[in-house]
């Protein structure tokens, strides 16, 4: 084997230390997108927790909606049953009053026939 000269040693010591170089240069680039890409990532799942949140708050108020509107509706039904019964009732004594309102004509109408 041939013996390096210098010029050639200091060529393959200084290829060494430029290959060192862009190895731990890749390496702390590859370190520091790792650490970019999790802090992302980190990001996006407190977004989707507060996404969540909001749609779990929403989900709780539309329930809430929901029964307050079946609620309601049963208790217009009920009110809807005692108005016909009421209607009902009125009819009736709308018709027992107009009998006495015609028996008391007819006694006045009958009285008064008689004393004349």
């Amino acid at each position: 084997m041939a013996q390096m000269s210098i010029e050639q040693f200091v060529a393959v010591v200084s290829s060494v230390v430029g290959v060192l170089g862009i190895v731990l240069a890749m390496r702390r680039d590859s370190s520091a997108e790792r650490r970019h890409l999790d802090a992302i990532a980190s990001e996006r799942a407190a977004e989707r927790q507060v996404m969540n949140d909001k749609i779990d708050s929403q989900t709780e108020m539309l329930r809430e909606v929901r029964d307050t509107t079946r609620e309601m509706s049963r208790q217009l039904q009920d009110h809807s049953r005692e108005l016909a019964t009421l209607e009902s009732r009125m009819g009736d004594i709308d018709r027992r009053l107009t009998v006495v309102e015609r028996r008391c004509e007819r006694r006045v109408d009958g009285g008064d026939a008689g004393t004349d």
